[in-house]
């Protein structure tokens, strides 16, 4: 069951089933980084599973542009960096913080982010969110996001249609609900499917 999975299992799960449309993935993800490659590359701590994520791999070539799940891609470390970076670098141009500081990324697609919550003072650190024109918690950690989109493919909510992965939209969001108290309004409501 996926609840007694590592992070590392939970990856490779989820690899296996991006493989069934995307032969080449697997040759593509490049080898891990420890703790200590990584502090010589970000001059800030990252939350422990994200050190576990790149433990087990450093993401796939930005070039290649692989997809670990559904449409997005991982991001190697130093692809990640540079693109929180460029996103500081926005902010300082503008005078405001357009992107949150606090927020490192982890998985893109054509600008938008899943990010980490990297601010140990917060009480959501090390939750995850999705950042396109706005930011927001979808993800109460990356243990969780990932124990849902397992889910959501073992279950056929994602399901293989014409070579890609289609979402079943209701199936999805009361899997990524069950496992993300985040995903529940105050009310004991589910929110409606968010990405």
């Amino acid at each position: 069951m996926a609840q007694t999975l590592t992070i590392q299992n939970l990856l490779q799960a989820i690899a296996h089933y991006t493989v069934q449309v995307d032969p080449d993935l697997l040759t593509d993800l490049q080898p891990g980084y420890s703790a200590e490659q990584i502090a010589e590359i970000i001059p800030f701590r990252l939350p422990a599973e994200i050190l576990e994520l790149y433990a087990w791999h450093n993401g796939t070539d930005i070039i290649s542009h692989k997809n670990l799940f559904y449409y997005h891609h991982f991001l190697s470390v130093e692809d990640a960096y540079q693109i929180y970076q460029d996103l500081m670098q926005t902010n300082r141009e503008i005078e405001f913080e357009a992107y949150e500081p606090f927020l490192f990324p982890l998985f893109d697609f054509e600008g938008e982010y899943y990010m980490v919550q990297m601010d140990e003072n917060r009480d959501d650190y090390g939750s995850i969110w999705f950042c396109f024109h706005s930011s927001g918690q979808v993800y109460d950690s990356l243990s969780t996001m990932l124990a849902a989109i397992e889910e959501c493919y073992a279950v056929g909510a994602y399901f293989i249609q014409e070579d890609e992965y289609i979402p079943d939209q209701p199936k999805v969001a009361a899997i990524k609900a069950k496992w993300n108290r985040c995903r529940w309004n105050s009310d004991g409501t589910t929110l409606s499917y968010r990405t």
